[in-house]
Formats: structure tokens, C-alpha cells, sequence
């Protein structure tokens, strides 16, 4: 009985993800994370609650195992909570270490602030670093220190692929600085 009551449950769970699923494909500005939502809370959450229902109905001793589906939101809290944990853990080692490229480039001809780097973690070994320029000279001169930000990186974190991009930023209403008007 209870097997049959899931079967007609996650058959009723299925269309509406097809309903959520088809509001998605028609809504340009619709919010994916509503089926993550979906997914990994509210599903789990009505399977719970539909066998606790059928196991106390039919009296089984094993009710306890009406639990089993919230497993699912507790294991993917967990694994989020652990690589939010990870990547901010890196991201404190490289915000750290930017002064030593902020040394570098200032060395070199380029003056640049904390303010000008941006750290992005892509994945736990996977990590760039952005500079943020203000025009064409001082993103030569950063291109032209990439092998050095490069070799300089690598000594201290060998083990992460570290990806060094460059930014231009605009200045005031839009132009670049270096841009002359006649």
C-alpha cells in the first residue's frame, strides 16, 4: 500500500515539475532557483510527510523510516555549507596574497590599489584573479607583468589553477581615460 501511495505521490510530484519546468521555458526572467526548491526541499518534504501519514495509518512499527527523504536537504545543505566553507577559506589565502602582486605591479611602473583586484573562486582549485584597469596603457603594462604575477603565484599556490584576467573599467561618464576628444 505504501509503495502505491508513493508511486501516485511522485507521479503528482512529476507534473508539477513539468508545470514549474514549462514556466521556466516560457518566462525569460523566471528564478531557477524555484526548482532547486523544489527539488531538494519541498519534494522530500512531502514524501515525508505522505509516508509518515500511510505508516501510521496502516500501524507499521517501522514508521521511523518515513524519514529516509530528508536525507536529501540535510546532504545538500551540508555540501553547500562545506564548499562555501572551502571557498572562502581560499579566497582569504589569495586576498592575502594580493598584496604581493598589488608590490609587483607597483614595482613595475603600475599603480594599483587592494580596491583593483578581484578574487573569483570558481571551484575549490580553481580560482582567478581580475585586474581592474583604467586604460590601454596600464592593461599593457598588467599583460605585459603576466609571467611574472604568474611565476610569482605558482610558488606559493602550485597546486590551484590560477587564471589572471584582465578589466577594463570606464571613468566618469562612460569614456576611458585615455581616450582624447577634439
Amino acid at each position: 500500500m505504501v509503495l502505491i501511495i508513493n508511486i501516485i505521490t511522485l507521479s503528482v510530484l512529476s507534473v508539477i515539475f513539468v508545470v514549474i519546468l514549462r514556466l521556466f521555458n516560457k518566462n525569460a526572467f523566471f528564478d531557477i532557483s524555484i526548482l532547486y526548491i523544489f527539488t531538494i526541499l519541498i519534494v522530500p518534504i512531502i514524501f515525508f510527510v505522505v509516508n509518515l501519514v500511510s505508516l501510521y495509518i496502516i500501524h507499521s512499527e517501522k514508521i521511523y523510516l518515513s524519514a529516509i527523504p530528508l536525507f536529501i536537504p540535510f546532504i545538500s545543505v551540508v555540501y553547500n555549507r562545506m564548499q562555501d566553507y572551502m571557498g572562502h577559506k581560499t579566497y582569504k589565502k589569495f586576498k592575502v596574497f594580493s598584496k604581493q602582486l598589488i608590490k609587483i605591479a607597483n614595482d613595475n611602473g603600475v599603480i594599483i590599489s587592494e580596491k583593483d583586484i578581484r578574487i573569483r573562486i570558481k571551484k575549490h582549485k580553481d580560482v582567478s584573479i581580475i585586474f581592474n584597469v583604467y586604460s590601454s596603457k596600464e592593461e599593457q603594462k598588467i599583460n605585459n607583468l603576466r609571467d611574472e604575477f604568474q611565476k610569482c603565484l605558482d610558488s606559493y599556490f602550485g597546486n590551484y589553477n590560477i587564471e589572471i584576467l584582465v578589466d577594463k573599467k570606464k571613468v566618469g561618464r562612460g569614456t576611458y581615460s585615455d581616450l582624447i576628444y577634439n
